[in-house]
């Protein structure tokens, strides 16, 4: 088989959520000439979902030392960070991937999420407004993308319902309603 076509049976493999096998799939296409990057997002990825998140942020920095200016190398290894509660590097690589691309929802939501954890819920709180701005071209992505994270969705959450609530949180009834219906929870 030829690179392409390996690419494609380790993409069949991710999309079939057999992650590691799609890993050795990846590093067989990257071995008969795929574009690293590519491989490297993509086992990134993959290694995220079985939650070996050093083995992600490794991945994600290989494909940011070959693209500078990759968005999603800078997003996904965020979030990575972030699952292993590296709010300040998650913070960093957020902000990162937001200035190459200011419309991205995610990343402002979990950046956002990183800022609250951190004590900085003004700005925290700030972020998840924005975020909201795109959550209905994006709610399924932040659903899927953030069910590692449902823990922290549910500390950020229970700041709205005023366990928490900071005396900056200014949401309205009916930002409150589309943020849990964003989030999947029902009323």
């Amino acid at each position: 088989m030829n690179a392409m076509e390996l690419l494609g049976q380790a993409q069949r493999l991710f999309i079939d959520q057999k992650y590691a096998e799609s890993i050795e799939a990846f590093e067989k296409a990257r071995a008969a000439g795929a574009d690293p990057r590519i491989i490297h997002l993509s086992t990134g990825v993959a290694h995220f979902q079985l939650k070996e998140y050093d083995s992600a942020i490794e991945d994600f920095t290989k494909v940011l030392e070959k693209d500078s200016q990759s968005m999603r190398a800078y997003y996904y290894r965020g979030i990575a960070y972030a699952s292993r509660k590296n709010f300040n590097d998650a913070v960093e690589d957020l902000s990162r991937a937001i200035t190459i691309k200011p419309d991205n929802g995610a990343a402002l939501f979990v950046r956002g999420m990183c800022n609250v954890q951190r004590g900085n819920e003004a700005e925290g709180m700030s972020d998840i407004k924005k975020a909201m701005l795109f959550a209905e071209t994006a709610k399924q992505g932040f659903h899927d993308t953030f069910g590692i994270l449902r823990t922290e969705f549910n500390k950020v959450l229970a700041m709205f319902e005023g366990e928490r609530a900071p005396e900056t949180l200014d949401l309205n009834e009916t930002q409150l309603r589309e943020l849990k219906t964003w989030l999947g929870e029902s009323e």
